[in-house]
């Protein structure tokens, strides 16, 4: 019987190990990496301003093929634009790969693409919310472009 006692409990430890080990993160802080490549991000806002302006969401304007496109930010730091189901041109790619990463303590998500190496500040990054924006100086004057994805 004795036997039989601790050969359950070494059974139960074990199983209660495993189920342990097999989600680390089970009601625990996910890592920001965790909540990028989850599963894919859809535009939802498309903001732009210049300088020290408000920001100006030019969403409404973009034409339906941009609309339906989507972003996935693989673990493999792997960035897949995807055309969704409607292409602006038959001749363009159903894809875009790029390559992204962590920069910064991870407030910056850098993606390199073929015209080069953008830089994107996190804004907010959650299980539901992704909203980044960069920057660039022409003629004295910065722009701004931010861009916030849902799942």
């Amino acid at each position: 019987m004795r036997k039989i006692f601790i050969r359950l409990s070494a059974f139960f430890l074990l199983a209660a190990s495993q189920v342990s080990c097999t989600d680390k993160n089970l009601g625990g802080p996910k890592s920001k990496s965790d909540m990028l490549t989850r599963s894919p991000w859809y535009l939802e806002k498309f903001e732009q301003k210049t300088d020290n302006n408000p920001w100006v969401n030019t969403y409404a304007g973009l034409s339906n093929c941009v609309k339906d496109n989507f972003s996935f930010f693989q673990i493999t730091n792997t960035l897949v634009i995807d055309e969704g189901l409607t292409k602006c041109s038959p001749s363009d790619p159903q894809t875009i790969t790029a390559s992204w990463r962590f920069a910064e303590n991870n407030t910056k998500i850098m993606i390199t693409l073929n015209t080069g190496e953008l830089s994107c500040t996190i804004e907010q990054l959650d299980e539901r919310m992704l909203s980044y924006s960069t920057g660039t100086v022409t003629g004295g004057v910065t722009y701004y472009t931010r861009y916030t994805y849902h799942r």
